[in-house]
């Protein structure tokens, strides 16, 4: 009885850090607001691993950036689904989860930012994975997906004791600044992008176990709610993972596990409709 009950705890544990899940949280409650509209344009399946995304453009073509833990490497893909290079993670950079793409006219190169659910730091490369070197992490082990807004670095937080959920902008070894989320996302949060929206910075997570996506509004002082979907195929969705925008075809790409352990890769068309302040109201409301 002792050893089946032992096993049975070591099973939980292995199956609640898969790819960085925490593990079952407070309960959540959470409604679909009918502002946003979510449409599937294309998906495949990897051949590894996809959690944490984003785009990349290098010599006119378009790449979507996946974390392939497993492999421990970056995998950029083409749209056809293709990986046309990989960069190697660095060597203790082993829990790879969050991944963003830094085109730095500076210095002329490439910078590659990554998190990792059990180190409390960031990784970066200048020379396409020769090369790692690290900065701490605001989020600690916490950080999960990561974006760049031109200026500053985003990463999405939670913290599994408070069931914190939020984000964190930075400049890495300089600056920075943790920004609550309300009304809170109601999973842990995975995945993170930004893009420009009506002369600010829309903000859009997933989570975990909700496969949504969260929109919200920085007006460089104060973080708004917009409204959320839900993804096309949530019901064969195990986990909900990494986000990114790509500003060549306005859309959201989104990488999910299956049921079956599969990871997909999903590019999805959206809409932001403007609510009314009183319609605002009573969706925050309802949360």
């Amino acid at each position: 009885m002792k050893s089946m009950l032992l096993s049975l705890v070591m099973l939980g544990v292995a199956f609640s850090f898969h790819e960085g899940y925490p593990g079952i949280g407070a309960a959540f409650q959470h409604r679909d607001t009918d502002d946003i509209q979510l449409t599937s344009v294309n998906e495949w399946i990897v051949s590894g691993a996809a959690n944490g995304l984003d785009v990349v453009v290098s010599a006119g073509n378009t790449y979507v950036l996946a974390v392939d833990r497993a492999a421990q490497c970056l995998r950029a893909y083409n749209n056809s689904g293709v990986a046309a290079y990989t960069i190697p993670l660095g060597p203790v950079n082993v829990s790879c989860f969050g991944v963003a793409w830094n085109n730095n006219p500076t210095s002329g190169s490439d910078t590659y930012y990554t998190s990792d659910w059990d180190a409390p730091s960031l990784f970066y490369t200048e020379d396409r994975g020769v090369t790692w070197t690290t900065e701490t992490n605001p989020a600690s082990t916490s950080g999960r997906g990561l974006d760049f807004d031109g200026t500053y670095y985003w990463i999405a937080d939670y913290d599994q004791n408070s069931d914190y959920n939020g984000v964190w902008r930075l400049q890495p070894g300089i600056s920075s600044q943790s920004i609550p989320l309300s009304p809170v996302p109601p999973s842990y949060i995975s995945g993170l992008t930004v893009f420009p929206y009506n002369n600010n910075l829309c903000v859009a997570v997933t989570t975990y176990e909700a496969h949504n996506i969260y929109f919200y509004l920085w007006n460089d002082s104060a973080m708004s709610y917009l409204g959320s979907a839900a993804c096309p195929s949530e019901a064969t969705v195990q986990y909900s993972l990494g986000l990114a925008y790509s500003a060549t075809s306005g859309t959201i790409f989104w990488s999910y596990l299956d049921m079956s352990n599969i990871f997909h890769i999903a590019e999805l068309s959206f809409a932001i409709t403007e609510l009314e302040h009183s319609s605002w109201g009573s969706i925050k409301a309802s949360f």
